[in-house]
Protein backbone atom coordinates (compact mmCIF):
# COMPACT_ATOMS: atom_id res chain seq x y z
CA UNK A 1 0.00 0.00 0.00
CA UNK A 2 1.50 3.50 -0.97
CA UNK A 3 -0.67 6.40 0.17
CA UNK A 4 -0.38 10.00 -0.39
CA UNK A 5 -1.24 12.29 3.02
CA UNK A 6 -1.71 15.87 3.35
CA UNK A 7 1.66 15.33 4.90
CA UNK A 8 3.55 13.51 2.05
CA UNK A 9 3.84 10.06 0.43
CA UNK A 10 3.30 6.94 3.28
CA UNK A 11 3.75 3.60 2.91
CA UNK A 12 2.61 0.82 4.86
CA UNK A 13 6.20 -1.14 6.58
CA UNK A 14 5.61 -4.50 7.48
CA UNK A 15 4.65 -4.11 11.56
CA UNK A 16 1.01 -2.39 10.24
CA UNK A 17 2.26 1.58 10.44
CA UNK A 18 2.37 3.75 7.92
CA UNK A 19 5.64 5.34 7.29
CA UNK A 20 6.99 8.25 5.62
CA UNK A 21 8.95 7.62 2.22
CA UNK A 22 10.23 10.60 1.09
CA UNK A 23 11.01 14.21 2.04
CA UNK A 24 12.76 15.29 5.31
CA UNK A 25 10.56 13.00 7.24
CA UNK A 26 11.57 9.46 5.48
CA UNK A 27 11.60 6.82 7.53
CA UNK A 28 8.91 8.68 10.28
CA UNK A 29 6.28 6.64 11.73
CA UNK A 30 3.23 8.77 10.42
CA UNK A 31 1.55 8.47 13.96
CA UNK A 32 4.87 9.84 15.41
CA UNK A 33 4.57 12.56 13.10
CA UNK A 34 1.14 13.63 13.83
CA UNK A 35 1.78 13.78 17.46
CA UNK A 36 5.07 15.61 17.69
CA UNK A 37 2.68 18.01 15.58
CA UNK A 38 0.66 18.36 17.06
CA UNK A 39 1.47 17.66 20.82
CA UNK A 40 5.29 17.84 20.54
CA UNK A 41 8.79 15.63 21.11
CA UNK A 42 8.37 11.90 22.17
CA UNK A 43 10.86 12.05 24.95
CA UNK A 44 13.52 9.37 23.93
CA UNK A 45 12.48 6.77 26.28
CA UNK A 46 8.60 6.71 25.28
CA UNK A 47 6.98 5.38 22.57
CA UNK A 48 3.17 6.77 20.39
CA UNK A 49 0.80 4.43 21.25
CA UNK A 50 -2.73 3.94 19.41
CA UNK A 51 -5.35 3.80 21.89
CA UNK A 52 -8.14 1.86 20.27
CA UNK A 53 -5.48 -0.66 18.86
CA UNK A 54 -6.38 0.48 15.14
CA UNK A 55 -2.50 1.50 13.65
CA UNK A 56 -4.24 3.34 11.01
CA UNK A 57 -6.45 5.27 12.82
CA UNK A 58 -3.95 8.63 13.49
CA UNK A 59 -6.15 10.66 14.87
CA UNK A 60 -4.51 12.86 17.36
CA UNK A 61 -7.46 11.70 20.36
CA UNK A 62 -6.17 8.21 19.33
CA UNK A 63 -2.60 8.80 19.90
CA UNK A 64 -0.93 8.91 23.95
CA UNK A 65 2.72 8.57 24.80
CA UNK A 66 3.74 5.93 27.20
CA UNK A 67 7.20 4.43 28.33
CA UNK A 68 8.44 1.67 26.38
CA UNK A 69 8.26 -0.73 29.26
CA UNK A 70 4.42 0.48 29.88
CA UNK A 71 3.92 -0.37 26.36
CA UNK A 72 5.81 -3.46 26.48
CA UNK A 73 3.45 -4.73 29.90
CA UNK A 74 0.36 -3.28 28.01
CA UNK A 75 0.82 -5.65 25.26
CA UNK A 76 2.35 -8.90 26.36
CA UNK A 77 -0.96 -8.60 29.25
CA UNK A 78 -3.08 -8.39 25.70
CA UNK A 79 -1.93 -11.03 24.17
CA UNK A 80 -2.05 -13.28 27.52
CA UNK A 81 -5.50 -12.08 27.82
CA UNK A 82 -6.19 -13.98 24.17
CA UNK A 83 -4.10 -16.82 25.42
CA UNK A 84 -1.01 -16.01 23.68
CA UNK A 85 1.38 -17.04 25.40
CA UNK A 86 4.52 -15.54 23.92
Amino acid sequence: MSNHTNHGNVYLNKDGYLQFTSGKHRGKLYHRYIYEKFVGPVPDDCVVHHIDGDKLNNDILNLEVMSFEEHSRLHRNEALDKGDSR
